[in-house]
């Protein structure tokens, strides 16, 4: 960004193995244009059948939870997000995208929108630590709420 003298608007993420149902040249320019008009502090697509509600509207809407597979967020909400603290993924390797989630609905609630205009899968799962989940997440979030300031600690569940 500093050799080229200007700034990317938003930083997408994606797992190597996220299909979308229709062909990424199809899908992306939508969404592309969806970030541009909609200007979300982190902007995903649907998801496998998550989402079936959506498949009756064409406009995004304010998430709480949402897959990490392909994501897209705003540079001004980059330094608070990114990167992933991966150190917590030992046991569970969700629990940086748990407080990823937490982090940006906390400081931008409604600001989390799914596109539903684009649906992506991700039909291959390789083998990464998924023990003890529920717990590691509780412990995360805890220690949000302890180091979140006074009459805010509701923010992360």
């Amino acid at each position: 960004e500093l050799r080229r003298g200007f700034r990317y608007t938003y930083y997408v993420i994606s797992d190597a193995d996220a299909e979308p149902l229709q062909p990424w040249t199809t899908v992306l320019p939508g969404f592309v244009n969806f970030l541009r008009e909609w200007q979300p502090a982190v902007g995903v697509p649907a998801y496998n059948s998550a989402a079936t509600r959506l498949d009756n509207t064409t406009e995004p809407q304010a998430i709480f939870h949402f897959d990490h597979m392909f994501i897209a967020v705003h540079a001004e909400a980059s330094p608070l997000l990114l990167p992933y603290n991966t150190t917590m993924d030992v046991p569970c390797s969700w629990t940086s995208q748990w407080v990823f989630t937490l982090l940006s609905t906390a400081f931008w609630r409604n600001h989390i929108l799914v596109y539903p205009g684009m649906r992506v899968l991700n039909p291959h799962h390789n083998n990464y630590p998924k023990d003890n989940c529920i717990s590691e997440m509780g412990a995360a979030s805890q220690q949000l709420r302890d180091l979140a300031p006074a009459g805010s600690a509701s923010c992360f569940p």
